[in-house]
């Protein structure tokens, strides 16, 4: 982003990914061309970590000796502007962008379906601004509290953020102000204060469990409290309700016992500066892993298989959040996850529905019986359900092939249902057994006069269907016909 690496396959790129191989390709910087917090937290950044190379970089792009914090991002060039992290993440993730890299709210990078790069921080591990690693980050945040300087009165610094030497960190994290009226004046009276006042408790309270959902991180405790000391101003507000024991923010307890630092997953060894590189997706392609050298992938677990998370990014963001720019970038299959829609065992699993052993036993009277099909005997053996109980007529006698209830034996196969009040077989099973043999039984059975009467009726059909058509155009297309129809035309 200050044009000091040029193409992808740089000596200083390639050290930082010893798991990869780079291609010789230019790099693209994609950055914002209208005014942007997230252009002006990533150049406080730099000028903090790599002061002398944004100090050459401000020169050479004609802004000296303004080279101070930006919303404006200067470009050389070689760069590419676009409005909105919408315009950045748009761009980036196009297939024709195909080396370009640029920094958006990591929100853009979910939902777009976008990786982000993981940045070295000073505990020496590659993090990537997860809502964990990013709440990790700002309990070192500082607010300025110097009432006598206006122009940096509750203004944050970072410095903490960016030395912090906790493994989970993530240099580039921040947050985004909400500007509160302290004072009764013009329309804003003590009722709108009231309200105001409980909407910002909600704000950096119960909302904060949105924030993950969104791609934001929930903000940690220090900055909750801070943010209380100056709700607690607003004209109406309840004071007594600003407290953190009725604050359901998910990083801390109603004691405000910081839960966060206790739970937030530390870095995998594979993600220590050095000679390995986790093999691990990140941002919105968590789910598709990187394609890391074998031998370079020591210290991993497995990728995730979980689909991306995050929010639309047209639903905005939270009033009161964190705002961390993100670098995305240089991976042409966003947008192509191969376990989405594609899983072979959903609707396609060979055992549902088509489980041979269903209600099919083959040994039932050399038929597959369905749902208890009672055993036939072709013997004259009394007729048995599937468990091996007789089967009775309609005189409670037990029945056999060929009896005399004809109400509930096929007089041609010779195979017998149960009676309607057989209290050994339920209804179902009695349809069944009388369906199943039969059809087998009456095809067997069928007589080769009708086999061949069948046949006959066929051919003809096809004869008839072949030679009328025939017959019929010799007829008109002879010359008496033609000149018949020819002269009735001209009439």
């Amino acid at each position: 982003f200050t044009g000091a690496v040029t193409a992808w396959n740089d000596p200083a790129l390639q050290a930082d990914n010893p798991g990869l191989t780079l291609p010789a390709r230019t790099i693209t910087p994609v950055v914002r061309s209208d005014g942007s917090g997230s252009s002006a937290q990533f150049t406080a950044w730099m000028i903090d970590q790599h002061g002398a190379l944004w100090t050459d970089y401000c020169q050479r792009s004609g802004r000296a000796p303004n080279c101070g914090q930006t919303s404006f991002y200067p470009t050389i060039p070689g760069m590419i502007s676009q409005s909105g992290d919408l315009g950045i993440a748009g761009y980036v993730s196009q297939s024709f962008a195909e080396g370009s890299i640029g920094y958006v709210n990591y929100s853009y990078a979910l939902g777009t379906q976008f990786p982000v790069a993981k940045v070295l921080n000073a505990a020496g591990f590659y993090t990537e601004p997860t809502p964990q690693n990013v709440a990790v980050s700002l309990l070192q945040a500082r607010i300025n509290t110097d009432e006598s300087n206006p122009a940096v009165y509750l203004t944050q610094n970072l410095d903490g953020v960016y030395s912090d030497t906790d493994p989970r960190s993530y240099q580039l994290s921040s947050y985004s102000y909400l500007i509160l009226p302290t004072k009764v004046a013009g329309q804003f009276n003590e009722d709108k204060g009231l309200t105001l006042g409980a909407f910002a408790y909600y704000a950096m309270c119960q909302a904060q469990q949105q924030s993950a959902s969104l791609g934001y991180s929930p903000m940690p405790v220090n900055l909750v409290e801070a943010g209380f000391e100056q709700i607690r101003k607003i004209p109406g507000v309840q004071v007594q309700d600003i407290n953190l024991a009725s604050c359901k923010n998910p990083t801390f307890s109603a004691d405000g016992t910081n839960v966060l630092a206790q739970n937030a997953p530390q870095p995998l060894a594979c993600d220590s500066n050095g000679a390995t590189q986790c093999p691990n997706g990140t941002g919105g392609l968590s789910n598709v892993p990187t394609a890391v050298n074998a031998s370079a992938a020591g210290g991993a677990t497995p990728p995730p298989a979980a689909a991306p998370t995050g929010g639309d990014p047209a639903t905005g963001a939270p009033a009161v959040g964190s705002e961390t720019p993100a670098v995305a970038g240089g991976n042409p299959t966003a947008g192509g996850n191969p376990t989405t829609g594609g899983n072979p065992t959903t609707g396609g699993n060979p055992t549902t529905g088509g489980n041979p052993t269903t209600g099919g036993n083959p040994t039932a009277g050399g038929n597959p019986t369905t749902g208890g099909t009672p055993t036939v005997d072709a013997s004259g053996n009394p007729v048995v359900d599937a468990s091996g109980n007789p089967l009775l007529d309609a005189s409670g006698t037990p029945l056999t092939v060929g009896a005399a209830d004809n109400s509930n034996c096929d007089p041609d196969t010779g195979v017998c249902a149960a009676s309607s009040g057989d209290p050994t077989a339920p209804a179902a099973a009695s349809a069944n057994s009388a369906t199943g043999p039969v059809i087998a039984t009456t095809l067997d059975q069928s007589s080769d006069t009708g086999k061949l009467a069948l046949m006959i009726l066929i051919v003809l059909l096809i004869l008839g269907l072949v030679l009328v058509p025939a017959l019929a155009w010799r007829h008109f297309s002879s010359p008496q016909q033609a000149g018949h129809l020819t002269g009735t035309g001209s009439a």
